[in-house]
């Protein structure tokens, strides 16, 4: 993907290894992807441990091409 955005001339860096490029979400147009929200705040892998969990950001879904 960062081949791609590169090579039509757009600035691209990683944060770390193995991480996708990331967006600036000033240039997204918010209407034409759709929102998908992370797992239930009461799930949990375990009934053991009660942790503070990190403040949950959703994910934004996409597609490339007319398909």
């Amino acid at each position: 993907m960062a081949q791609v955005i590169e090579a039509i001339g757009l600035y691209s860096i990683r944060f770390k290894t193995g991480t996708p490029p990331r967006v600036d979400g000033r240039s997204v147009n918010w209407s034409k992807v759709e929102r998908q929200d992370g797992d239930n705040p009461d799930f949990r892998f375990s009934f053991h441990e009660r942790v503070d969990r990190p403040r949950q950001v959703p994910c934004w879904i996409t597609w490339a091409g007319e398909r």
